[in-house]
């Protein structure tokens, strides 16, 4: 009996692969590089959101308090945190970090951005294990600002790099038509420097 040796394919090489027919089957007109900002918003360790959500009754086993909102809910759960000086820092393992581009962006009404799925080196252009934007990776026409990277850490252990070192590819897409500003079809995202917003 012939034995076929089945070779695991690592997460890497899978979002590679999509990424890859994606844009196959709808080509950008343009990719733009972005780096990464130095502030972020770190979600606390299981522990401590434990802990939080006893104190306030907001577990799953508690009765929730009608008077504390699902935004105010996620405040609890995050941390302000900063790269260092040189502009190291440590992303917690499987643990959500939220960060801001280096730069402020401005998307035309006319042109639809998406975030790809990780984040490269900047010299080797060697994707990382930093993943990012997997449930929202478009910046949609008309967004201004730096723009939000939800950012997670794959690796079973925490993972210490520079900030400078690191791009997310952004591909651009042409749309038929501008979006006008107010539209209910579209939320504009425009933010400012270091307010990372959780969201609604």
């Amino acid at each position: 009996m012939n034995i076929t040796e089945t070779r695991v394919v690592s997460y890497r090489e899978k979002v590679i692969e999509q990424d890859r027919i994606a844009r196959e089957l709808q080509p950008p007109i343009a990719v733009h590089e972005y780096g990464l900002g130095s502030n972020f918003r770190k979600m606390k360790s299981r522990l401590e959101i434990e802990k939080i959500l006893a104190e306030r009754g907001l577990g799953p086993q508690f009765n929730p308090d009608p008077e504390v909102t699902q935004s105010e809910v996620k405040e609890l759960l995050f941390e302000d945190a900063q790269a260092d000086e040189e502009g190291n820092f440590t992303f917690p393992s499987r643990r959500v970090v939220l960060g801001h581009t280096a730069e402020d962006i401005s998307v035309p009404t006319n042109e639809q951005h998406r975030m790809r799925a990780y984040f490269v080196l900047k010299k080797t252009r060697e994707m990382t294990h930093l993943t990012t934007n997997l449930g929202a990776p478009t910046l949609h026409p008309g967004s201004k600002g730096p723009q939000t990277y939800e950012i997670y850490n794959e690796e079973k252990h925490s993972l210490t790099v520079n900030i400078n070192d690191l791009i997310c590819f952004v591909d651009v897409f042409k749309m038929d038509d501008h979006i006008l500003e107010g539209s209910t079809s579209v939320t504009f995202g425009n933010q400012t420097r270091g307010a990372i917003s959780l969201g609604k």
